[in-house]
């Protein structure tokens, strides 16, 4: 961020800020999201991961097919508890 004065800088932030947060917002209709349930560290875990659209290969040998602003449930293991 490139401002000529303290004050300009100071006051682009919360600017900044805000238009961070709502770019999840805006990518959203242009993405897929992957919800994959797997074994990390011996639990069953769900992750979820946010993709271009298209086929997308899971665990080396799983082609998925992701559409934009859809989402794919992917279970590789049998009970997954939510991510943090």
């Amino acid at each position: 961020l490139r401002c000529k004065t303290p004050r300009r800088c100071a006051a682009a932030r919360p600017r900044a800020a805000a238009s961070a947060l709502g770019a999840p917002a805006k990518l959203q209709p242009y993405l897929g999201r992957l919800i994959i349930s797997k074994e990390v560290d011996g639990q069953c875990t769900t992750v979820t991961q946010w993709v271009r659209p298209g086929e997308h290969v899971i665990d080396q040998d799983r082609p998925v097919r992701v559409r934009a602003g859809g989402q794919v449930r992917v279970q590789l293991c049998t009970s997954g508890r939510p991510e943090p």
